[in-house]
């Protein structure tokens, strides 16, 4: 079985269907932040509610869908206030609802593995960047000691981490 994981398409219709297509995935599993900064949010929700078997929220989803502050970082935050505008008014109402009722963690079974999935920390929190490529051993032991699972999947940093 094949995996393609996809996070933080922001909007980035064109990116996602190349990532799509180049993988030739069985599943595809999306972590969050669908919307904000790109031109084509309706195109992207669309896609993933049809082709993602599992997706979870990410904080610029939950930003756009409670009408919420997205915890980014200053030097984004007025970019993401004005994309997020265009983005919710591009987005269908049902649209909107699918982001809205996106869990903030999930767990999975699949392949014989379980697999816990989230946007930012493991325990769901969608707005922290602890699981960076340069995060300590101890770090990553405590963020994921509570998570049973042989796999934790998250997103949120923009960078592979181990």
């Amino acid at each position: 079985m094949k995996l393609v994981i996809v996070s933080d398409i922001h909007s980035n219709y064109e990116a996602l269907i190349a990532v799509a297509h180049a993988e030739k995935a069985d599943e595809i599993w999306c972590l969050g932040d669908l919307v904000d900064y790109g031109p084509e949010p309706a195109e992207v929700v669309q896609w993933v509610r049809h082709h993602a078997s599992q997706c979870v929220l990410g904080n610029h989803d939950y930003a756009l869908a409670f009408n919420a502050d997205c915890g980014c970082a200053p030097k984004f935050r007025r970019l993401s206030e004005l994309s997020r505008k265009m983005n919710r008014a591009l987005l269908s109402p049902e649209q909107v609802d699918f982001l809205r009722d996106l869990p903030r963690s999930k767990d999975v079974e699949a392949g014989g593995h379980r697999f816990h999935l989230s946007h930012g920390a493991p325990d769901g929190d969608l707005y922290r960047y602890d699981l960076t490529p340069d995060a300590s051993d101890a770090v990553l032991i405590e963020l994921c000691r509570k998570i049973d699972a042989d796999f934790i999947l998250c997103g949120h940093t923009h960078f592979p981490a181990r």
